[in-house]
């Protein structure tokens, strides 16, 4: 099963800090992070990455999980 978990930078050179909720699909991670205050847009040619005006990051990362009967 593939998760998706969104990490977020609130300023550059900050410490990337991980959402504790995962998301099934990478339309959910989409909606969650475009319905953000500050207004985040995502970053030309990618589905991973997005960027606000005032330097703060998104990231999407894509995590396989396994479970006890995929073992």
């Amino acid at each position: 099963m593939v998760v998706y978990v969104i990490q977020y930078r609130p300023y550059n050179g900050a410490e990337l800090k991980v959402y504790q909720e995962a998301y099934q699909t990478l339309e959910s991670a989409h909606r969650f992070i475009e319905s953000r205050p500050n207004r985040p847009e995502k970053e030309p040619c990618t589905n991973f990455h997005y960027r606000t005006e005032t330097g703060e990051e998104y990231h999407i990362s894509e995590v396989s999980v396994r479970t006890e009967m995929e073992v």
